[in-house]
C-alpha cells in the first residue's frame, strides 16, 4: 500500500498534496507534527503526531525509528516493540547492504513494514511490495523523511502498483551510479513488454561485496548490471564466467540461478555501436582508460580485425596520443587528453551516456569526426542483458 505524506505546512500546500494523494496513492499519513491545519481526508489515513501512530482502520500501528543506523539484529527490534496489528522498523542504511538487510528480514513479515531512510535506502521504498511492506511512504511535496522518494516517481517510473511478491528483481550495482539511465530504461522496457519486474540502482563500496551477495541471493535478485568499479572485482563471487568475458577478465552482466552467471556485452555492443559508422576491420583503435569497459572493448575490436592501444595512468602516456583510425574514451573523465591531440575526420566514442556536449565530443565534431555516444553503446548492451536474463546460462 503507498502511502502520501502530507506535510503541509499551510492549507493549499496541503490540498495539494491531497490531489496527489488521490492519483497516485492508497492512503495518506497525516503528519501533524508538521501540519499547521486540521484535515479529515476520506479513505485509509495514519495520524503520526511525534512518534505516535493511528490507523483509520481501527487497526493498531506500532514504531521504531532510528536516525543513525540499522542495527545488526532487527529481530531484537521488533520483539522489543509494543503488540500490534502492523509494525514499522525504520531505520537509516549507512550501506546498501543495511537495506538488503531490512528487505530480507520483512519479506517473511507481511504485517511488517522495513523502510531504510536516507539515499542508500531507497530501494527499501522501492521494493515494499515484493518484500510484502504493507506500507511504503512517499512525498506528495517536500520529503517528510531522508531519502523518501516521490509518489509520482514510484508510479510512473518504477510501477509501484503492479509489483507484488512475485515480481522479479533485476539491478545495477557500480559507484558512481547516478550518471546511469538505466533504472528509466530497464523499467520502461520491462512496462511496455508487460514484464512482472522491476530495477533499481545500488551504490556500493567494494567492502560490501562479501555480504552483498549472499543477501542478493536471499532476497531473490535474479540480475544485475555491473559497472565502474565492479566490473573486474565482481569476478571471485560468479560460480561460471561464460563466454568472451573469461578471456577479457571482466563482467557487466550476472545472472542468479542455481549459480551465479556472468557475461559481458559491453564488447559487442561498443563494437557493434561503432560498426554502424564503418568496419574495424585493419582500423588502428586507441582507447582512452584501462578498466573492465576497456579491456571488453578491446578484446572485441581484435577479434573483429583492429589493432588497439591503450592509453591511461596505467598505460601508455596520455599526453602522447598515437595516429588513430579510432578513438574511444572509456573513462569517467569528459575530456582526459589535450583537445589538440584530436585528429580531424575520425571516428571518436564516448562510452559513457552522460558525455555528450563536452569539450572533446564538440572539439571532435568541429573537426569532421564522426561520433558514437555512449547511449548508442548502452541500449545495445541492455537489449544483450535482457536476452541473458532471460535465458540464464547453461552450465
Amino acid at each position: 500500500m503507498l502511502i502520501g505524506c502530507i506535510t503541509g505546512p499551510d492549507l493549499e500546500s496541503a490540498k495539494r498534496q491531497m490531489e496527489m494523494a488521490e492519483k497516485f496513492c492508497d492512503g495518506v499519513e497525516l503528519r501533524q507534527d508538521l501540519l499547521k491545519v486540521v484535515l479529515k481526508p476520506n479513505g485509509f489515513v495514519i495520524t503520526t503526531d511525534h512518534g505516535q501512530s493511528a490507523l483509520s482502520t481501527g487497526k493498531t500501528l506500532s514504531t521504531y525509528h532510528n536516525y543513525k543506523e540499522t542495527p545488526e539484529d532487527l529481530e531484537k527490534i521488533l520483539s522489543s516493540l509494543p503488540k500490534a496489528d502492523f509494525y514499522k522498523i525504520c531505520t537509516m542504511a549507512k550501506q546498501t547492504t543495511d537495506s538488503l538487510r531490512m528487505l530480507c528480514f520483512v519479506k517473511d513479515r507481511p504485517n511488517v513494514a522495513g523502510i531504510c531512510m536516507g539515499e542508500l535506502g531507497q530501494i527499501t521504498r522501492i521494493l515494499g511490495p515484493v518484500a510484502r511492506n504493507p506500507f511504503t511512504f512517499a512525498a506528495l511535496g517536500p520529503e517528510a523523511a531522508p531519502g523518501q522518494l516521490q509518489a509520482q516517481e514510484l508510479v510512473e517510473t518504477y510501477h509501484f502498483h503492479k509489483l507484488s511478491p512475485s515480481t522479479k528483481i533485476y539491478g545495477l550495482i557500480g559507484n558512481p551510479i547516478k550518471q546511469s539511465p538505466s533504472h528509466e530504461t530497464h523499467n520502461a522496457y520491462f512496462r511496455d513488454n508487460d514484464i512482472d519486474a522491476v530495477y533499481v540502482r545500488m551504490l556500493l563500496e567494494k567492502e560490501e561485496l562479501p555480504l552483498f551477495f549472499p543477501l542478493a541471493k536471499q532476497l531473490g535478485i535474479c540480475g544485475l548490471s555491473v559497472t565502474i568499479p565492479f566490473k573486474e572485482k565482481v569476478l571471485p563471487y560468479i560460480d561460471e564466467i561464460e563466454g568472451d568475458a573469461k578471456e577479457i577478465g571482466a563482467v557487466n552482466t550476472i545472472a542468479f540461478d542455481d549459480k551465479v552467471y556472468g557475461s559481458n556485452t559491453d564488447a559487442p555492443a561498443a563494437l557493434d555501436a561503432i560498426e554502424a559508422k564503418e568496419k574495424v576491420l585493419n582500423k588502428h583503435c586507441v582507447i582512452l582508460g584501462a578498466g573492465g569497459t576497456a579491456k571488453a572493448i578491446a578484446f572485441e575490436a581484435q577479434k573483429r580485425g583492429a589493432s588497439v592501444t591503450f592509453l591511461s595512468r596505467r598505460f601508455g602516456n596520455l599526453d602522447q596520443v598515437p595516429t588513430y583510425d579510432i578513438l574511444i574514451n572509456t573513462t569517467p573523465v569528459p575530456c582526459p587528453i589535450d583537445l589538440e591531440a584530436l585528429q580531424p575526420r575520425k571516428i571518436v566514442m564516448d562510452v559513457n551516456v552522460t558525455h555528450t556536449d563536452t569539450p572533446l565530443m564538440l572539439r571532435a565534431k568541429a573537426l569532421g569526426c564522426r561520433l558514437v555516444y555512449g547511449k548508442e553503446m548502452f541500449l545495445r548492451q541492455a537489449r544483450g542483458q535482457f536476452a541473458k536474463w532471460d535465458q540464464i546460462p547453461s552450465s
